[in-house]
């Protein structure tokens, strides 16, 4: 068995990694690179300069999550896990590296693209290696604190900008965001030598057209699909990667005029609230069950997003309500779909299908992402309330599937959960879960 320590190590270095490459290319770090490169002259400039690539150089590495979650299955039976997430690790290193060099925009996007793309090579291995080996009552805690790492990653690149941003007069060190990035994927490299691949099983990998032609498959094709959707369509990303923009006229000087550093102090508002909020779900992950936790953060969400377009509707922005209603949406995220969307990633799936659904949930993770990052600025542009309308509606109709659709998997092994997905038999509840039963399908699962 595989020490608890090597598993939460490796989990937690995917994860940072992760959280840095969300978080290390905000508009002022590429205003930065736009000065490094000769663009603009300063900073002021280099605001205006942004505003037509931003949100294309914002979705590169978006893009390069999706391009790996579409060809996951195939690179993965062609290497397996650890090998994948060898290379994943070592092409999130070189890629981080060569974003160092200050070329020109269009090398920098498709660097970023690149990074991306081995991030999640590095990523999504490593998770399902994490949740094969972890016993059935710690992959919940894993899986939150998946969750915990990508949020202190974002919060940690917001300080390294606030120093970046504090000394930049003296020096602009706009590269040392990709320096940073790049130690958590070296060392996962090296931890992944430690830890077992996942055993080959003599169930071979289904096709993918069996995943519509067979009902327990359909099932969880569905939550896959439904799950991504879900997480995304909050707007979560659009709210981490345009904080910078969001807030960068929000804080005053003492004599009224704004602060230079506004947009930094409201990306780390943002980030801090995130990070904090993960304890939340660290503390109720394995008390409450997946399901409360999900459609109580996806809720509060919810209530938060009304708040923010009423906000957007006033003549005048309301800074208490919009600091407010953005704390409260971050803590309804962190609560809910963003840990529960990465347990349910290494619980849900059948062995047999798991690298092909692996890629499913990821690619209706990452693609609704890539329209929300590009159409919040474009959006925002016609009716600053009109993106909130839109991820109200996609959230309200794919947590209604999900309220149907899916069960509970607190303190279930893997064999459990399959058998409530297929019907095949009735899950064994342990003494705590024990409540009344409600349907799933032909199966039986048992509600908290």
């Amino acid at each position: 068995m595989v020490s608890f320590g090597i598993l939460f190590a490796i989990q937690s270095l995917t994860a940072e990694t992760l959280g840095f490459t969300i978080a290390n290319f905000s508009s002022d770090i590429i205003k930065l690179y736009y000065m490094a490169i000769g663009t603009s002259n300063n900073f002021t400039a280099a605001d205006a300069a942004v505003q037509t690539l931003l949100p294309y150089l914002s979705i590169a590495s978006l893009v390069g999550f999706l391009l790996a979650s579409l060809t996951f299955a195939p690179i993965v039976s062609w290497l397996g896990y650890k090998k994948t997430g060898l290379v994943g690790a070592a092409g999130s290193v070189i890629f981080n590296v060569l974003l160092c060099i200050p070329f020109n925009v269009y090398y920098w996007m498709v660097m970023r693209l690149f990074a991306g793309f081995f991030v999640v090579l590095f990523q999504q291995p490593s998770i399902i290696i994490v949740g094969e080996h972890a016993e059935s009552s710690k992959r919940g805690l894993l899986g939150v604190m998946f969750q915990f790492n990508v949020t202190l990653g974002i919060l940690v690149a917001s300080l390294v900008l606030l120093a970046i941003r504090t000394y930049q007069d003296k020096y602009n060190a706009w590269w040392v965001n990709f320096v940073v990035t790049f130690i958590w994927p070296l060392m996962g490299f090296v931890l992944l030598f430690f830890v077992p691949d996942v055993k080959p099983r003599e169930e071979k990998e289904i096709s993918p057209m069996l995943l519509f032609k067979e009902k327990k498959y359909l099932k969880v094709l569905i939550l896959s699909v439904m799950l991504g959707l879900n997480q995304q369509c909050t707007g979560i990303n659009a709210v981490i990667v345009y904080a910078t923009e969001t807030f960068k006229d929000t804080f005053k000087t003492s004599g009224g005029g704004v602060h230079p550093l506004s947009s930094v102090f409201g990306s780390i508002i943002i980030n801090g609230v995130n990070f904090v909020a993960t304890l939340g779900a660290l503390a109720f992950i394995e008390k409450l069950g997946r399901k409360i936790l999900l459609f109580g953060g996806v809720g509060i969400c919810f209530v938060a997003q009304v708040a923010l377009m009423i906000n957007y509707i006033l003549a005048k922005s309301n800074t208490a309500l919009l600091i407010t209603a953005s704390i409260f949406f971050i803590i309804g995220f962190e609560i809910g779909p963003g840990p529960i969307f990465f347990v349910f990633a290494s619980e849900l799936f059948p062995v047999e299908a798991k690298s092909l659904l692996s890629s499913i949930l990821l690619s209706f993770n990452y693609i609704p992402n890539i329209f929300v990052v590009v159409l919040f600025p474009i959006l925002t542009k016609a009716a600053a309330w009109s993106p909130f309308v839109t991820y109200l509606i996609v959230m309200g109709i794919t947590t209604a599937v999900l309220l149907f659709t899916t069960p509970e998997t607190k303190g279930k092994t893997q064999e459990e959960i399959q058998m409530i997905l297929t019907g095949s038999a009735p899950a064994a509840s342990s003494e705590a879960e024990k409540g009344s039963e409600v349907r799933f399908g032909s199966g039986v699962m048992t509600a908290e």
